[in-house]
């Protein structure tokens, strides 16, 4: 049980580093967007389920595959 949690978190973990890097979004207050744009709030919930999405379909994939069996265009896909 351990195990798969550690590879879950392994997949989890690229996405969420992207946090501890600083970028300034005051350049997004300054575009002028159309009214149907949805609030600014959306986006980080958005994001935060689809890296958690993409975390749960690399772990399925990497605990029901051995990695030799694995697509050699999905591993480069994932690299990237």
């Amino acid at each position: 049980m351990l195990k798969k949690i550690t590879i879950f978190i392994l997949c989890l973990a690229p996405w969420f580093i992207n946090n501890i890097i600083t970028v300034d979004y005051n350049y997004l207050n300054e575009i002028k967007t159309p009214f149907f744009t949805p609030p600014k709030l959306f986006y980080p919930i958005a994001w935060s389920i689809i890296y958690l999405l993409i975390s749960i379909s690399i772990y399925s994939i990497v605990t029901n595959y051995k990695f030799k069996d694995i697509p050699k265009s999905y591993k480069i896909t994932l690299l990237i």
